[in-house]
């Protein structure tokens, strides 16, 4: 609704504004194109849109010095949507949705639809991981049975990981979130204009290569793997246990000591995109080598903590979910295998 999304700008967004302008009585407009605003589950763009309208009157009201024309405004909203909005989503139906609702919003006659690809982004927000998080090992936790697996290559695989943490190799401090070549191109993309079709032609074939460049591809890798060993296949002993990436064959593969082997790349690959894995750092690398992003917007947790019996029950257990009373249905899960 338009209420919550007008709550949620008031509190988290127009304080940022606010002390944006403060800080900056020099190029007050100028520092409000540099702000970072996400969501990280952005839907079809509901949060970002209101939020990139809300940058722009500022940003078109201090152009202007004074009342800001039909056209400054679309001018400045399609500054503040190429250049301040990210967002991510699981659904990739969504990730198209949010992009086109942008392009709608920030039509601006005579110039071409802004370049979106790497500030809209495919994968799930919860799951992934960071340089901090990973340092210097994969955890013995990793290797917890899951469902479906085999209780003995579990315990394989997590004393075998355990054997290769002694002697840890130290980490340089310094080594950045994502190569340094990465960044570089990312924010290289992000300043290059972007107002004749060629322009967005351009980013577009700088964009792909990057995505199929040889550093991008293997800290990918290296991020995925690290993720990988929480959900590997551990169903029985065989070529998948052997090359499962437990400490040592991690770091051999973070350091490019050995060259992973297929399967490794292969299972990998399958399960980052089964579960979505999504790397902050990697994927707006740029950002988070100034700090990180300036606001997040998103829906409030809706989801309740304490389960409720009926509604979880609908379409696992008919009985249940239609017992009289309380009572009853508490005495039919009790009996409950």
């Amino acid at each position: 609704p338009d209420s919550l999304v007008e709550i949620l700008l008031k509190s988290a967004l127009d304080p940022v504004i606010d002390n944006t302008v403060a800080r900056s009585p020099t190029a007050p407009a100028k520092a409000l194109l540099e702000l970072a605003v996400v969501d990280p589950a952005c839907g079809s763009g509901h949060f970002l849109l209101a939020a990139a309208r809300r940058i722009a009157e500022r940003v078109a009201r201090l152009k202007s010095s004074g009342t800001p024309t039909p056209d400054d405004y679309r001018h400045a909203l399609r500054q503040v949507v190429g250049r301040c909005i990210y967002g991510v989503d699981l659904n990739p139906l969504a990730v198209e949705l949010c992009k086109v609702a942008l392009w709608m919003e920030a039509v601006d006659p005579g110039l071409p639809l802004t370049f979106l690809n790497a500030h809209i982004r495919e994968g799930n927000a919860l799951l992934g991981t960071t340089r901090a998080v990973m340092g210097n090992e994969v955890p013995d936790d990793a290797w917890a049975p899951l469902e479906g697996d085999d209780k003995k290559v579990a315990t394989s695989l997590k004393k075998r990981n355990k054997s290769e943490r002694v002697g840890q190799e130290v980490l340089p401090l310094g080594t950045p979130a994502a190569p340094e070549g990465v960044r570089d191109a990312v924010e290289a993309l992000d300043a290059a204009p972007d107002t004749t079709a060629a322009d967005v032609s351009d980013k577009e074939r700088r964009w792909s290569e990057l995505l199929a460049s040889a550093p991008w591809k293997h800290a990918k890798l290296v991020h995925d793997a690290w993720c990988a060993a929480f959900v590997w296949p551990k169903e029985k002993a065989g070529p998948l246990t052997e090359v499962a990436p437990t400490t040592a064959v991690w770091r051999a593969l973070r350091d490019g000591k050995a060259a992973p082997t297929k399967l490794l790349v292969e299972t990998t690959e399958r399960l980052a995109r089964d579960y979505g894995l999504f790397h902050w750092e990697l994927a707006f690398p740029t950002v988070f080598a100034r700090g990180g992003f300036d606001v997040v917007l998103g829906n409030p947790p809706w989801e309740r903590v304490k389960l409720q019996e009926q509604e979880f029950f609908a379409s696992r257990d008919d009985a249940i979910a239609k017992a009289l009373n309380a009572a009853e249905r508490k005495k039919l899960i009790a009996e409950l295998p």
